[in-house]
């Protein structure tokens, strides 16, 4: 029951009717039985997104998780000490302390955990991210992190994707990275690359895929991880089957972030028996 004591909490974005993270914290709660609520905040920022930081602690919620578009927005305003969401360069939970909230990433840790989760292997493999938007970010790191052989960043606007791999060279030192126009697609190797779709192409819309050509399916790539949850099979993840190979939607990404959040905000350790039965409830939400 909630009373004076319950733990407010919730996720910040605009547009914000479509998140499943308030299934997620409060499946947790449940079934550890902590004293939360977890909800949505649709946010003006007519003000600022400093005015969505300091409303927020003034109000007392205890922590965040923060979407499009203010993953890098509220960066500033926040102490981030968390060295994966300075080099990333966004954060997307934020911590209440006596002082100010914290700012973390989890991202990176949802993608590592959702590929480790199906076997998939970015060590001394090539990657393959699509977009250059805030999930590539997180992807880019990630692939880095874990010392794939080359990666390419493909991107509507190949400038973007360039600034991109020059950010991230700067601050890692990782130099085998490459950018390439998504209509260049086909100046990739022929290779077992891991792919990463983290453009928001094909959500909710199963007509479209960022890449439409069925020869970069059968021809470039071992396997897709497509970050967009809904549909639960995206056109990307049919070319993708069509060619014979293994393709996975980014329901557990979304699962994982939300999981490492919880962990932050209570200082606590998800369980498999909360993490089953959080999983269960997002596949029927999708």
């Amino acid at each position: 029951m909630i009373n004076g004591k319950t733990k407010v909490l919730g996720v910040l974005g605009n547009p914000i009717e479509h998140t499943l993270s308030p299934l997620i914290h409060n499946t947790i709660a449940k079934v550890m039985g902590i004293d939360q609520v977890y909800v949505a905040f649709e946010c003006d920022d007519r003000y600022g997104a400093k005015s969505i930081v300091n409303g927020a602690f003034s109000l007392g919620i205890a922590g965040m998780n923060v979407t499009v578009p203010y993953k890098t927005l509220v960066f500033p305003y926040v102490e981030v000490n968390d060295p994966v969401a300075e080099t990333v360069g966004a954060v997307n939970t934020l911590v209440k302390d006596d002082e100010t909230y914290r700012g973390y990433n989890t991202d990176v840790e949802g993608l590592y955990r959702a590929l480790l989760s199906e076997n998939v292997e970015v060590k001394g493999k090539n990657v393959v991210i699509l977009g250059a938007g805030g999930a590539a970010r997180a992807a880019l790191f990630m692939a880095i992190r874990e010392k794939a052989e080359h990666i390419y960043v493909l991107n509507r606007s190949f400038d973007k994707a360039a600034a991109l791999i020059e950010e991230f060279k700067d601050k890692t030192g990782y130099e085998d990275m490459d950018a390439y126009d998504l209509k260049d697609w086909s100046r990739l190797p022929d290779s077992d690359a891991v792919c990463i779709q983290c453009s928001s192409v094909g959500l909710n819309d199963e007509t479209k895929a960022i890449i439409e050509d069925k020869d970069f399916y059968a021809k470039k790539i071992a396997v897709l991880y497509d970050a967009v949850y809904k549909p639960s099979v995206t056109k990307a993840m049919k070319y993708t089957e069509e060619a014979g190979k293994p393709a996975y939607n980014g329901l557990k990404m979304l699962m994982y972030q939300g999981i490492r959040a919880f962990e932050l905000f209570h200082g606590v350790e998800v369980g498999e028996d909360a993490i089953e039965e959080v999983y269960e409830e997002l596949r029927k939400s999708v």
